[in-house]
């Protein structure tokens, strides 16, 4: 655990926190969305572009 990040993500009404190892190959991406629908699809889009 000594190499990993504690990320806080709070929101309106909880909080998430997250602990991470970051690789050459895996950095984190965080994005902020504005509404439930366009994280929806920013979520569909991030899943679905994995296997490409």
């Amino acid at each position: 655990m000594e190499d990993a990040i504690h990320y806080v993500f709070t929101f309106q009404d909880s909080t998430l926190e997250c602990i991470v190892i970051e690789g050459q190959f895996w950095q984190p991406q965080v994005q902020v969305f504005t509404s439930e629908q366009e994280a929806k699809d920013g979520w569909c889009k991030l899943v679905n572009d994995v296997g490409l």
